[in-house]
């Protein structure tokens, strides 16, 4: 599950700077480009981790096929 922890950290990132951005944009509108910013980076988050929790189950479910099959024969 190690592998999990670096997506989240990108999205923990990416949901702290859209706030940021978006408190930052009541007192100026240029902090909103932080905003848009952010919600990128929780965009590409989102992806790593569904990617790493596709990864994750693909391995555990080729691990199980092979144990099947030594079973099996």
């Amino acid at each position: 599950m190690s592998s999990l922890v670096y997506p989240r950290f990108v999205l923990f990132v990416g949901i702290m700077l859209s706030l940021a951005g978006l408190v930052l944009s009541y007192l100026y509108t240029v902090f909103f480009s932080i905003s848009l910013l952010g919600g990128f980076i929780f965009g590409v988050g989102l992806t790593m981790l569904d990617s790493a929790k596709n990864s994750l189950a693909y391995q555990k479910y080729k691990k199980e096929r092979e144990e099947r099959e030594k079973r099996n024969g």
